[in-house]
C-alpha cells in the first residue's frame, strides 16, 4: 500500500467518521495550545467542558497571561497535572511579552517557549497552520506500526514509516483522521478490525489475532498506566484541593486531611516548587 492511497482511504472514511471535538473548529494556535496541553495524559471526554469554560475565563492570550496563577490553577482543578496549568501560563506570557501576542510560526521558535517540546510544536504547526509536521501521539503510532509494520519490525522503524507517510498537503485533516482512527477503529483494547477500511492490507491482521494485538500494543507502547489512588500525585492533589477550598490552610490542618504516613510539609514544599502553592503568614495560599 503506497502513501496516496493510505492517505485517500484515511481521508475518505475520514469525512463521514469523524469526531466533532470544539478544538477543531479554531486555528487558533493559542487555542490549539490549551486544548494539546489539557489533553496530555488526560481523556477527551474529560477535557472538553474544562476547554470550553477556560477559554470562556480567559479566550485570548492576554487575558490568560494577565489572570492570577491561582484562578488559573482552579479552572485547571480535576484535569491532574497540575503542573501544565502553569506552564501553560508561561509560555502565554512570553507570547505577549516576546512576540507581542503573537505565536512563532516556526516549530524551532515554538520550541522555545517554555512549555512546549517537539510534540506540541508539531501539532501546533499542523493544527493551526496546516504545516506538514510529523505529529505522532500513542494513537499514531499504534495505527502506522500495525497496518506497516507488525511485531517483527523494530520499533525504530516506526518513525521511518511514518515520515514516508506524512500528508504535504492535508495535514491538519490527515492527523486528525490518524487519531480518530487510532481512538475509535484501531484502539489499543479489542480494535474493531472488522470497520476496518485497511483490514485487506494490515500487516498486523494478518499475522495475529485481536487479543494478540493487544497484548502487543500493551507491551510494546505501555498502554497502561499507573494506579493513581495512592500515589504521590493523589496525595499532592489532596493537598492542593484542600488549598483551593481554605485559602491559608495550616500544614498542622493538612496533616489532618493526610494518612498518619504522610508528610504534608514536604507535599507542600513540592507544590511550592512546582509554583501551585505559596507559604506566607504561616499557611499555604494559591500564588
Amino acid at each position: 500500500m503506497n502513501s496516496s492511497s493510505f492517505e485517500k482511504n484515511l481521508l475518505a472514511w475520514y469525512s463521514t467518521a469523524k469526531r466533532d471535538l470544539p478544538w477543531r473548529r479554531t486555528t487558533d494556535p493559542y487555542r490549539i495550545l490549551v486544548s494539546e496541553m489539557m489533553l496530555q495524559q488526560t481523556q477527551v471526554d474529560r477535557v472538553i467542558p474544562k476547554y470550553k469554560a477556560f477559554l470562556q475565563s480567559f479566550p485570548t492570550v492576554q487575558d490568560l497571561a494577565n489572570a492570577s496563577a491561582g484562578k488559573v490553577i482552579k479552572l485547571w482543578s480535576g484535569l491532574g497535572y497540575n503542573r501544565r496549568a502553569v506552564k501553560l501560563q508561561e509560555c502565554v506570557k512570553t507570547v505577549v511579552h516576546k512576540h507581542q501576542g503573537t505565536f512563532p510560526q516556526t516549530t524551532p521558535e515554538l520550541q522555545e517557549l517554555p512549555g512546549i517540546g517537539p510534540y506540541t510544536a508539531a501539532a501546533i504547526m499542523a493544527f493551526a497552520y496546516n504545516q506538514p509536521e510529523i505529529v505522532i501521539d500513542t494513537n499514531i503510532r499504534r495505527v502506522f506500526f500495525r497496518i506497516f509494520l507488525g511485531e517483527g519490525e523494530k520499533l525504530e522503524k516506526l518513525q521511518e514509516t511514518i515520515a514516508k507517510n506524512v500528508s504535504l498537503e492535508n495535514s491538519r485533516d490527515y492527523h486528525n483522521a490518524l487519531m480518530d482512527f487510532g481512538a475509535t477503529i484501531c484502539t489499543a483494547r479489542v480494535p474493531k478490525c472488522e470497520s476496518c477500511v485497511f483490514a485487506k492490507e494490515c500487516v498486523s491482521f494478518k499475522k495475529y489475532s485481536k487479543q494478540e494485538m493487544e497484548e502487543m500494543a500493551s507491551r510494546i507502547f505501555k498502554t497502561t498506566q499507573s494506579k493513581f489512588e495512592g500515589s504521590n500525585r493523589y496525595y499532592r492533589s489532596m493537598v492542593l484541593k484542600a488549598v483551593q477550598k481554605k485559602e491559608g490552610i495550616t500544614v498542622r490542618e493538612l496533616k489532618k486531611l493526610l494518612p498518619a504516613d504522610k508528610e504534608a510539609h514536604l507535599l507542600v514544599l513540592q507544590l511550592v516548587k512546582d509554583k501551585l502553592v505559596v507559604e506566607k503568614e504561616g499557611g499555604i495560599w494559591l500564588p
